[in-house]
């Protein structure tokens, strides 16, 4: 008997050691095939952005996106291979300006891998989670929903919600020269960016400093929290409900966990409910002819209504559904309270790093905005150099840090040599290849970028490479919510700085170097996320 196991372990063992084998020929092969570089690794996604950087082994992990261009330099190419033994094809990562608009905008060569994002259809299918002509429907009803309108509204709301933050965290109260510490900007932003799009999402009334919600007994059904209560926990727990199976949910007395999986999931209920009813209601109220609240989820669903049974691609029809709408209303949560709470932050911490950069932008707000004038949504479009500040830090700091695409054909990509005479090569590319967007490597390409990894926003007040900056995604999937998220950034950037200076403080024993380390410290999650607490000091100007 134990020969006969001893002969099957064998027997496996070879059939192992022998699939390997081929798996690192083909590999190998592949990498003869062109002559852009090629990076190995025994690790495939996602398995790899959890194991350590090791040469030859996991030379890519998410850590990444801080080393940016340096892995490019090193090559001396901005496009390279990565070749995995258990993979069929190479995959190819771009920082390319030619390339990646190639890849952003020609729909019919390339499409957005969506099996990867079918997790985000937490809600129901929407505008991040479809392709093709399902996604043509998605795009041609949401885009409307984000009109001129709205940014005023979003504007008036960023300017009350602001003026809350001050009062709760006690900034209001600061006399001239005066200053307060606070121990975690991110907290604050991310707080800030919540309010906004409750508001003007859903019209929830949350506030800064409470998170009741007056909205929540005028809804029908039978809720355990409130809308507010519900949308608050929702936005910090969504990575949690992505990565927990279902089953997790059921198992009971797991201290902490199974308490914290409860709510999350109560959470999750709650909002959906909500949101079902709230269109039931709006629905209702709009045929009685009484007035309905105007928001973006109420935009939504009317265009939804409106666009029932529309053609879509000739003889394509596509509606949409109730799942869809409240969908795509808790995608436009997802990206705007994370993208905007953390880049706020980011905001703040290369001003408190940079304070000449900080002069120069309270010098340009005050010809704007003197002290004293409340801003009006005309401004947006005079702040250029608060844009500029937004901007640069998007360029160190883009939220996304990897656009996943595919090849829906063979096909090739053009890109520019940065190891020889800077001339245009050219490479095949077969049908399904994986390619990735590296926006960090992107944005610090010095083929792109004079003095790139400094932080110099007066770049964005010139000429600049717009093909070489895609903070919001590129081609026509870029993100609708651009303008939503730029219009409430500026008010908050400009009044803050308007008012107070903001300072970084070492900590105890701590370096300068060592604080500049620390508060730029960032890691991948859904978006990029800063690491830890950002403390920073606020100073009330004289």
């Amino acid at each position: 008997m134990g020969s006969i196991i001893q002969l099957a372990v064998s027997l496996v063992g070879v059939f192992v050691l022998a699939r390997f084998g081929y798996q690192f020929r083909r590999m190998y092969l592949r990498s003869q095939v062109t002559t852009i570089p090629s990076i190995f690794f025994l690790f495939g996604t996602p398995l790899r952005f959890f194991v350590p950087n090791i040469p030859l082994i996991n030379p890519i992990n998410r850590t990444h996106w801080a080393v940016r261009f340096e892995r490019y330099r090193q090559i001396q190419s901005s496009v390279f291979k990565t070749e995995t033994p258990s993979k069929e094809h190479s995959s190819i990562w771009l920082a390319d300006k030619m390339a990646i608009k190639t890849v952003s905008t020609n729909r019919k060569s390339w499409a957005k891998p969506i099996q990867l994002y079918k997790v985000l259809d937490l809600f129901g299918k929407n505008l991040v989670t479809t392709e093709g002509p399902e996604w043509k429907a998605h795009r041609r009803i949401v885009g409307p929903s984000f009109s001129e309108g709205v940014y005023k509204r979003v504007w008036d709301t960023s300017l009350v919600a602001l003026e809350q933050m001050f009062q709760t965290e006690g900034l209001a109260d600061l006399k001239p020269g005066e200053e307060i510490q606070i121990e975690d900007v991110t907290h604050v932003t991310m707080r800030l960016a919540l309010v906004v799009i409750a508001r003007e999402a859903f019209s929830f009334d949350m506030e800064y400093e409470s998170k009741r919600d007056t909205n929540a007994k005028s809804l029908a059904g039978d809720h355990t929290m409130s809308a507010a209560d519900a949308l608050a926990v929702v936005s910090q727990s969504t990575l949690v409900k992505v990565l927990c199976p279902n089953w997790m949910y059921k198992i009971p007395n797991i201290p902490y966990v199974s308490e914290r999986l409860a709510k999350i999931k109560d959470a999750f209920t709650n909002l959906d409910n909500y949101m079902l009813e709230m269109m039931a209601d709006r629905r209702a109220s709009s045929l009685a002819g009484e007035e309905v609240r105007s928001d973006l989820f109420d935009s939504l669903w009317r265009a939804a209504d409106d666009n029932l049974d529309k053609q879509v691609d000739g003889e394509t029809k596509w509606s949409f559904s109730d799942r869809e709408v409240v969908g795509n209303t808790f995608i436009f949560l997802l990206a705007g309270h994370e993208t905007n709470g953390h880049t706020m932050s980011f905001v703040f911490v290369m001003l408190a790093l940079h304070p000449e950069k900080q002069v120069e932008l309270l010098e340009h707000i005050l010809t704007v905005l003197p002290r004293g004038r409340q801003p009006i949504y005309e401004d947006f479009q005079k702040l250029t150099h608060t844009m500029a500040v937004l901007y640069e830090t998007l360029r160190l700091f883009p939220a996304v840090a990897v656009i996943p695409k595919v090849s829906t054909e063979d096909t090739t990509l053009k890109y520019q040599d940065i190891g020889g005479d800077n001339g245009i090569k050219t490479i095949f590319v077969p049908k399904g290849t994986d390619v990735t967007i590296d926006t960090p490597a992107l944005h610090t390409n010095p083929l792109y970028w004079k003095d790139p990894l400094s932080f110099k926003p007066e770049r964005f007040l010139e000429d600049y490479e717009k093909d070489a900056f895609i903070p919001f995604s590129a081609g026509p999937r870029a993100c609708v919510g651009r303008r939503f998220a730029e219009v409430s950034n500026m008010v908050f950037l400009s009044l803050v700085v308007r008012d107070y200076e903001v300072v970084a403080i070492p900590r105890p024993g701590e370096t300068e170097e060592a604080m500049r380390d620390r508060l730029v410290r960032a890691k991948p999650v859904l978006t990029l996320t800063p690491c830890g607490a950002v403390d920073l000091m606020f100073k009330r100007r004289a």
